[in-house]
């Protein structure tokens, strides 16, 4: 973890540290998170640790597909997609657990109480749910999907440094209680810029897409080009007389 943190901060394959981190993430799915869930299906904390882990896994893939050849050509890559389906489905479900419990501190629903000192409290849990909702319907239907996701990352943040940061100091930096939620929501943020960055399609992309647009133009047959010319002289020779 830690050789993996050094190369994404110095940028020295990134990629493959992020992408192996999310495989792990989805190893935990699949020996612990499941497993617990198939065993305890009413525990809430044990659906709350599978999809949280979930999220962060889709996010650090779709950030590693988007070193792959064909999102560089293409804008897009299948993982990405499945990535996006899945994390705004994880959105909806924490939604859900936010009107439910709107007391839990808003971003990942577990324990952790949104502080009494903070001016109604309870309504940023009702703010976390709709924003959710919101942000998972876009993310599914695949409308406005960038901007939602980069949304919903940069609004999670606000949350870690307005409701979590005054919880780890509260807790005096305690790793169970104080460090532990921050970087949950951390991650939870992180994930869904990772997403938002690989919705948008890279520059390569853009210029195919741009030389496509104007090879199509230039490909009119000469009969079309012909009777384009002489319809423009026409109107610059007659110009259409107003109607009165």
């Amino acid at each position: 973890m830690t050789l993996g943190a050094l190369s994404i901060v110095f940028q020295e394959y990134a990629w493959l540290s992020i992408g192996l981190f999310g495989l792990q993430l989805l190893g935990f799915e699949a020996l612990m998170h499941i497993p617990r869930v198939v065993a305890a299906p009413h525990n809430r904390l044990a659906w709350m640790v599978a999809t949280r882990d979930l999220f962060f896994s889709l996010g650090a893939l779709s950030f590693a597909a988007t070193q792959s050849q064909e999102w560089r050509t293409k804008g897009t890559h299948w993982l990405i997609s499945v990535a996006r389906v899945l994390m705004g489905m994880v959105l909806i479900f924490f939604a859900l657990e936010d009107f439910l419990h709107p007391e839990l501190a808003p971003g990942v629903p577990l324990r952790q109480r949104t502080p009494t000192a903070l001016p109604w409290h309870l309504l940023w849990g009702y703010l976390s749910g709709v924003a959710f909702v919101l942000v998972g319907v876009c993310l599914i239907i695949n409308k406005k999907a960038g901007l939602a996701a980069a949304w919903i990352g940069t609004l999670v943040f606000f949350f870690t440094v307005i409701v979590y940061l005054p919880i780890m100091v509260q807790h005096n930096f305690d790793v169970g209680t104080g460090l532990n939620p921050q970087v949950d929501v951390l991650l939870f943020s992180g994930a869904a810029l990772c997403l938002a960055g690989s919705l948008r399609k890279p520059l390569e992309a853009r210029t195919e897409q741009d030389e496509h647009d104007g090879s199509s133009v230039a490909a009119l047959s000469p009969e079309h080009q012909s009777n384009e010319a002489i319809e423009l002289e026409r109107r610059t020779h007659f110009p259409t007389q107003p109607k009165y």
